[in-house]
């Protein structure tokens, strides 16, 4: 069994860059229709991915001119790793024909770090010796229930539905609403 380095999350540059890199040399977009910016560990691909789906709402072309206009525009370019970032994520494609192999490994490593931030919360749950057990149970259960409904064959997420949890996951992990 493979377990991830102690402090860190799991993740995979490589793919995150893949889906973005694929994405900015018109590889298919439907491929990744699962994928919302919250999905994206690094935070300048999570910024990358929001100008993707704002572009592919408004049905604009999405290629390194829109998106750097995109984020320039709303003064996030330098956050995104400007101009120099966005020519590198194409540099490193091998393949845009990978991009669905890319997306799937990108979910999957945000489905395990929300299962770790499950199992965080329902750990502190069972270590409140005021709450009733049956709350407790409750508050598991939901939790789990969550989980479940992140799962690609029972539930797909809208752009606007991961756009809304995106914001949540703004405000749980760095207290404040950026968008």
């Amino acid at each position: 069994m493979a377990k991830r380095k102690e402090g860190t999350l799991p993740h995979s540059v490589e793919a995150e860059e893949g889906v973005l890199g694929s994405v900015l040399l018109g590889g298919s977009i439907s491929a990744t229709t699962t994928l919302v910016p919250a999905m994206f560990y690094m935070r300048e691909h999570q910024l990358i991915w929001e100008a993707v789906c704002f572009l592919v709402v408004e049905k604009k072309p999405v290629d390194i001119v829109t998106i750097k206009t995109f984020l320039d525009d709303r003064s996030l370019l330098e956050q995104a790793g400007g101009q120099a970032k966005l020519v590198s994520l194409t540099e490193g494609v091998f393949s845009v024909h990978n991009i669905e192999q890319y997306a799937k490994t990108v979910r999957s490593k945000w489905m395990r770090r929300q299962l770790i931030a499950s199992g965080t919360r329902i750990a502190s749950m069972g270590e409140d010796e005021d709450q009733p057990i049956e709350e407790l149970v409750e508050g598991a259960e939901s939790e789990t229930k969550k989980l479940v409904s992140f799962l690609p064959k029972t539930s797909s997420l809208s752009l606007s539905d991961g756009m809304d949890l995106y914001q949540e996951e703004l405000v749980l992990y760095e207290g404040k609403k950026l968008f």
